[in-house]
Order: structure tokens, then sequence, then C-alpha cells
């Protein structure tokens, strides 16, 4: 029932699924969707199927993770935008744009 629902969902409404789960039963849908978080990870399964892992049963460690993923994405953008910012102001000048200028 759950591998059902975040394949549709994934698919069909293009939105990124995140599982938690802390079991055995867990492993295939961590594995299907888009981020999956173990919680308190007893056996090596669950840490290979998880792309986090939160080692505590602290369930605010989840908010903290996606403020963190949120202020990492903002960061990304601010990166891009000055390498593109960057690239548009230098490749003038080092095609020779200002060579009449003595620049």
């Amino acid at each position: 029932m759950k591998m059902k629902w975040i394949k549709d969902n994934q698919e069909e409404k293009k939105k990124l699924v995140i599982m938690i789960g802390d079991g055995l039963n867990d492993i295939p849908c961590l594995q299907e969707a888009g981020i999956g978080i173990s919680i308190n990870a007893k056996s090596e399964l669950n840490i290979n199927a998880a792309d986090v892992v939160i080692l505590s049963e602290n369930l605010y460690k989840i908010l903290a993770l996606v403020r963190f993923l949120k202020k990492g994405n903002l960061f990304i953008m601010l990166n891009l935008f000055w390498a593109f910012a960057y690239n548009i102001i230098i490749m003038p000048v080092v095609a020779g744009a200002f060579y009449s200028f003595d620049i």
C-alpha cells in the first residue's frame, strides 16, 4: 500500500516524497522515496536503504533537517547567481571587447 502511494505521488503528481521509517519492513519504501529517513537504525540494511540516518529517536531532528535543506538550497541559488554574474562580466573582458580602450 505504501509503495503504491509513493510511486503514484512521485510519478503522476511529480511530488517529492519523504519517507520516515524505523524498522525492517520500511526498507523498500525508504529506497523508493525521494528522501528516505531512517530513525534510530539498528540494522545495516536500514542504514544502507536510507538517504539520511538519524541516530536518536528525537523527531525534532527531522524539522532541523528540513530547515537545513532549505538553507542549503538558498546557498546553492546564491552561488549560481554569483557565478553567472561573474561570467557575464568577465567574458567580454577575456574575449577582448575592451581591447580598443586598453583594458
